[in-house]
């Protein structure tokens, strides 16, 4: 019997830690990239940076009305992966790289 619950722990534990494991900069090259352009996105410090980290980031330090034509930082995503102008139109916005990092 205990080594029923010792299984149906373990199972319980590895399927959680799984399902919970969050896209980061160490399993993403989209937010390794992002982290080795903005440092300081990693909220806590740890040398990893998730995408909760990354988008509280962009919210908080973006506004919401630049764009790379009036922002340099977005200006430089946008040179370095023009895949992330998700609509085409030659203009990274701040919604726009938030969807495309996703």
């Amino acid at each position: 019997m205990k080594s029923f619950f010792s299984i149906i722990f373990c199972v319980i534990v590895g399927s959680s830690s799984v399902c919970h494991a969050e896209t980061s900069s160490a399993n993403n090259s989209k937010v390794k990239e992002f982290y080795n352009n903005f440092p300081g996105s990693d909220a806590n410090n740890d040398g990893v940076l998730t995408v909760s980290e990354m988008r509280s980031f962009i919210v908080k330090k973006v506004r919401s009305s630049a764009t790379s034509k009036n922002y340099p930082p977005l200006n430089r995503v946008l040179k370095k992966d023009p895949k992330s102008d998700l609509n085409g139109d030659g203009v990274l916005t701040k919604t726009e790289l938030i969807k495309y990092l996703n």
